[in-house]
């Protein structure tokens, strides 16, 4: 389907025009991202696009293509590495209450970041309204 273009404000910095606006998504984002040309919002080139993240999401311009991408951040769970582990009631399957376990040395619970993953196709994104985007461009 396609983005909705709404509030444009158009400004100078320097020798480049700028143009402020929001943008908002539909029911069906398809894979590859939403079009949105430097002519849609009333430039003929864009040389740097800023789009704000809303609603959890995290979104980035695709130059090439002309397509905003929506991405969803991720985490990448690291392996637990441990010395040792002792379990009180020896024959546990789940530690419950007046149980305990204990972990000693080199236990690792931290989670490593990763890169985010764009949605997937036809994710309904109908609710991501007033998503602020700054064109820079001619």
């Amino acid at each position: 389907m396609s983005l909705t273009i709404t509030n444009r404000e158009f400004s100078v910095f320097g020798t480049k025009r700028v143009v402020f606006c929001d943008i908002a998504f539909d029911s069906s984002y398809p894979t590859g991202g939403e079009s949105l040309t430097p002519g849609d919002i009333g430039l003929s080139v864009a040389t740097h696009v800023t789009i704000a993240g809303n609603s959890g999401y995290v979104f980035e311009y695709d130059y090439t293509n002309s397509k905003v991408k929506a991405m969803t951040p991720t985490a990448a769970q690291a392996a637990v590495t441990t010395d040792k582990v002792t379990i009180a009631d020896t024959g546990a399957g789940n530690i419950t209450d007046g149980q305990s376990c204990i972990v000693d040395a080199t236990f690792r619970s931290a989670v490593d970041a990763a890169a985010a993953d764009e949605v997937g196709n036809t994710t309904d994104l109908s609710a991501v309204t007033s998503v602020k985007v700054m064109f820079i461009g001619r």
